[in-house]
């Protein structure tokens, strides 16, 4: 599963121009992302200026390359479901758009989701060292502060890690199936899910980006470490893609021109 994830990027006849496209898409988000930062820090303000104009504009181009790259991201995972030797080609554009908007879809939802459990944890975390400091002035019983924030870091990262490997499993089987309804029914969700095959893939997905993923985001700001990220991304994708139909098998054919 690993040595396919890591030769499939790179295989094919298309797979420079992919390459390409991808660092390109990449580049874009880069540049907006360095421009909001330039605006928090106050380095300019909102007004009619060109650095205004460029921030609108940049933007606009920084979503419709996000959606692209999500769209993409669904058409890679299906693929490797599908246990296709090379990735799809990024053209035409238009198909990717709605898959695309669907997985940024999945993605705000699951973020809603992780910042309503962290909010839980951290209500709980409240109520429970207010309880052991009251406990502990009642009974002359030393508080352990330090206990309950590890114990409540633990149970966000846990909760946190749960949502998004959930995500995963139901972004997956979007891909496989090509509807939202099928992607979303809890019983299939679960089976996937504790199934060792996919967890091996997850696994091996989390590590690839760990390290090559890493590498190529710290060599970003010199733009030839967007290849090496978008690679890694690609490399990524393609193990969970193995892993879960290593769990199911597909349900429909691939929805290519969808």
């Amino acid at each position: 599963m690993l040595g396919d994830a890591l030769v499939v990027p790179v295989a094919g006849d298309g797979w420079k121009r992919r390459l390409v496209a991808g660092s390109i898409l990449l580049f874009i988000l880069q540049r907006e992302a360095i421009a909001v930062s330039r605006f928090v820090s106050g380095e300019f303000t909102i007004g009619f200026n060109r650095a205004t104009y460029l921030l609108a504009f940049g933007g606009l181009l920084a979503l419709l390359g996000a959606i692209v790259i999500a769209g993409y991201h669904v058409r890679v995972l299906e693929h490797a479901v599908a246990a296709s030797g090379t990735l799809p080609a990024i053209r035409p554009v238009r198909p990717l758009f709605r898959v695309g908007v669907v997985c940024l879809g999945y993605v705000l939802g699951a973020t809603i989701v992780t910042l309503g459990a962290n909010l839980l944890v951290l209500v709980w975390l409240t109520g429970a060292s207010l309880g052991l400091a009251v406990l502990s002035q009642a009974t002359s019983i030393p508080s352990s502060p330090s206990l309950i924030g590890l114990l409540g870091l633990f149970t966000s990262t846990l909760a946190s890690g749960l949502v998004w490997y959930l995500l995963t499993v139901m972004l997956t089987r979007y891909a496989a199936t090509g509807t939202l309804k099928l992607s979303l029914s809890p019983q299939p969700v679960v089976r996937v899910g504790i199934h060792s095959g996919f967890f091996v893939g997850y696994v091996l997905a989390v590590s690839v980006l760990a390290t090559i993923g890493s590498i190529g985001a710290l060599l970003s700001l010199a733009v030839v470490g967007l290849p090496v990220l978008w690679y890694g991304m690609m490399a990524g994708l393609y193990a969970v893609g193995r892993g879960y139909r290593q769990a199911i098998a597909p349900e429909t054919a691939p929805f290519e021109n969808r």
